[in-house]
């Protein structure tokens, strides 16, 4: 799990990175967050493993706060 959400956000780091570089345009932080969680939510729908929806559940839950 924990080199799952590793690749996630260094995919989507990397994205911004050129995002910023080649288009000249950026994201907030809490879209690139927004970014990664819903392509986690993805792979999820796409596998169906339990871990991964959970560890969603318990992020979503914590940045409400």
């Amino acid at each position: 799990l924990k080199a799952v959400v590793l690749i996630y956000v260094a995919w989507n780091l990397w994205k911004e990175r050129n995002r910023r570089v080649f288009e000249g345009r950026s994201m907030e932080l809490t879209q690139v967050l927004q970014e990664i969680k819903a392509e986690m939510m993805l792979r999820k729908l796409a596998s169906g493993s339990r871990e991964l929806f959970y560890f969603l559940c318990l992020v979503s839950l914590s940045s409400v706060t």
